[in-house]
């Protein structure tokens, strides 16, 4: 749809015309019957009167000083109801702003006259006149022959059918009356336009381009034209009203009569260059073109970098899982840590009280020792049984042996050791039978069945003491290695059949020995264990801090995990509205911005041009008849169509 001259251009233009109605009315009262206090419009006197005299009044008042004289033209053009000029009249108004005692003027008119004033003039041998203001203006006006810039075009039309403007007198039925302005110098003229007529002749009256107004005996139609503007400018998307339409029902046409004001001052008047700011618009829809651009660019960036993102975060979120699942199995570890301390915390007393037991036994058997040298002779009767349990006593021995070595070499052999060390005791047990059966003596064999019995307590302790033992459990194997030595000579002296008894001697000296290997290994495995009770205890607090600890984690990884799915989802949807939003910013810039960018170029740069031409012609028509360098002027055409 094409849009319409907007309403302010169209009040400014009234505003300017009215003010040259009224200067022409009173300048013309003087000395031409058809002056406009006079005129057939119907309009009251009192308010023509009240027009005339503030705009004259203000007008007199726009002196200012040290400007340059200006030449205020009114052209007054009477024409019959065909529109054929029977008459021109033009008034000019010199506007002496400085008070000059003479005026330099050109005029092409005739029959010059003062109608205000007796100031006289000469003409210059280059034809320009020399008025003598004394410091006045100069009001004074004359005739003139010279073709107009324009043509008015009058057309009637009665029930459809084209009709000359005689042939219409009298008629009646469906009027149609276009008023028509065609310029003939390329410059913008605008055309107010206004009539009268009686509500008896006119009925159902509309019009375009124009506004109707009726006080219930006339009708008051005044309309706005602009001529030479639509064919330079060339704009189809804008609507210039280039003519005055009127439509109606009449009854016994009679002529009306059209009083119409023409100016170049429009576009000039209403500062359309400054109103539009094209210039500014044209910056703005770079800025704005450039901006488009980098949003483009910035949203096609941001959904790649959404895109890699989503491909990150599904890294993040699998080493997430990966997390949680280690944290399952470090809880499940933790968990049987946890079980496996508070057990050897349990056990704990247990093991040094069995370490405290063999300990005392490893005395009793230190003093045992020291009797059996005594009763070595006792054994030498008994050597053949003798012989039998020091082989036995070698096996048991070397069953020792490999427990205890068993045992340092860490817990996941210790119940293969414990086995060992069980089995071990048993054949103690053995022998201390042997022995009873052999009618040793009671306080070894009650030393015997005393330290048989520590063992057994000491070998189920041992079973959870673990690796921390190790270090002193290597001290009991040496003492273990030194008594299976003795255990081997007293086998060999046993074995032998010369000097038996001296190589029972020096097996019972190394035995000896060892059991005061032993007793200070278990000293010092006696030390050593309280202080590993005491770590027990440290680590017990610890781990039951630790199970708390684990608790909490627990339950963050629970929440970590439900956290994990819902931004899972979130990314996916940033992602695609990521994707959505580059597309659509690519095809707003594509279809929308750069579209009306390239259409803005090929347009309205050819509009600044045109327009800025139109109001330069404009501004340049400043008079109809002619203007000396020296001076600015202005010029309006009053078109009387009777």
């Amino acid at each position: 749809m094409k849009r319409i001259l907007n309403k302010a251009t169209v009040c400014v233009l009234c505003t300017a015309m009215v003010g040259g109605i009224c200067y022409v009315g009173t300048t013309f009262s003087k000395n031409e019957g058809t002056a406009y206090a006079a005129t057939q419009a119907n309009v009251n006197d009192n308010t023509i009167d009240k027009i005339i005299s503030t705009t004259t009044s203000s007008n007199l008042n726009n002196k200012q000083e040290n400007k340059k004289p200006e030449k205020e033209e009114v052209v007054y053009v009477k024409m019959n109801s065909s529109a054929d000029v029977s008459q021109v009249i033009v008034s000019d108004w010199l506007k002496n702003f400085n008070n000059d005692s003479a005026l330099l003027d050109q005029s092409d008119l005739e029959n010059i006259t003062n109608i205000k004033g007796d100031e006289v003039f000469v003409t210059n041998s280059d034809g320009t006149i020399s008025w003598e203001a004394n410091g006045n203006d100069i009001y004074y006006q004359g005739t003139t022959t010279k073709e107009l810039p324009f043509d008015v075009k009058l057309t009637y039309f009665l029930d459809g059918e084209e009709v000359s403007a005689n042939d219409i007198v009298g008629k009646s039925g469906a009027l149609t009356i276009k008023l028509q302005f065609q310029n003939k110098e390329q410059v913008p003229f605008s055309i107010l336009s206004t009539t009268t007529a009686s509500t008896d002749m006119f009925k159902n009256v509309t019009a375009k381009n124009a506004k109707v107004i009726s006080d219930g005996d006339k009708y008051i139609i005044v309309g706005v034209a602009l001529s030479g503007v639509q064919e330079t400018l060339n704009l189809e998307s804008i609507e210039i009203p280039e003519e005055i339409e009127i439509n109606c029902d009449v009854i016994n046409y009679d002529p009306i009569m059209f009083l119409n004001v023409v100016t170049t001052g429009l576009l000039t008047d209403v500062n359309l260059d400054n109103d539009l700011d094209i210039t500014k618009l044209s910056d703005s829809i770079d800025t704005l073109y450039e901006s488009c651009e980098e949003l483009r660019d910035g949203t096609a960036t941001l959904s790649s970098s959404l895109s890699e993102f989503q491909g990150k975060s599904e890294e993040y979120f699998s080493g997430v899982t990966t997390l949680l699942d280690g944290t399952k199995e470090y809880t499940n570890g933790v968990a049987q840590v946890i079980s496996g301390v508070k057990e050897l915390h349990s056990k704990s007393n247990t093991l040094i009280e069995g370490i405290s037991a063999l300990l005392e036994g490893s005395n009793s058997l230190d003093a045992g020792l020291n009797q059996a040298n005594t009763g070595i002779t006792t054994l030498n009767k008994e050597f053949k049984n003798l012989v039998a349990g020091s082989k036995s006593l070698k096996e048991n021995l070397a069953s020792l042996q490999q427990l205890v070595s068993g045992i340092v070499d860490g817990k996941v052999k210790e119940n293969a050791v414990f086995s060992q060390l069980l089995q071990t005791v048993e054949n103690n047990e053995k022998i201390l039978a042997t022995l009873k059966a052999a009618n040793a003596d009671a306080n070894i064999i009650a030393a015997l069945e005393k330290n048989t019995a520590a063992q057994r307590q000491i070998a189920e302790g041992l079973i959870t003491s673990g690796k921390t033992l190790s270090a002193y459990l290597d001290k009991l194997n040496g003492a273990v290695t030194q008594i299976s030595q003795g255990a081997e000579t007293l086998y060999q002296g046993c074995t032998s059949t010369d000097n038996a008894q001296e190589k029972l001697q020096t097996g019972l000296s190394k035995l000896t020995a060892g059991s005061k290997a032993l007793e200070a290994g278990l000293t010092s495995l006696n030390t050593g264990s309280k202080a590993l009770k005491a770590g027990i205890d440290q680590l017990y607090t610890g781990v039951t801090q630790l199970e708390s600890a684990t608790s909490s984690l627990t339950n963050g990884s629970a929440k970590l995990k439900d956290s994990t799915g819902l931004m899972t989802n979130a990314v996916g949807d940033l992602t695609i509205g990521g994707k959505k939003l580059s597309d659509g910013m690519n095809k707003f810039y594509e279809e929308g911005i750069k579209e009306i960018y390239n259409k803005y170029n090929d347009t309205v740069s050819v509009f600044q041009g045109k327009l800025d031409d139109l109001i330069e012609k404009g501004e340049n028509y400043k008079s109809f008849t002619s203007l000396t360098d020296n001076m600015d002027g202005t010029v309006k055409f009053i078109v009387e169509i009777q």
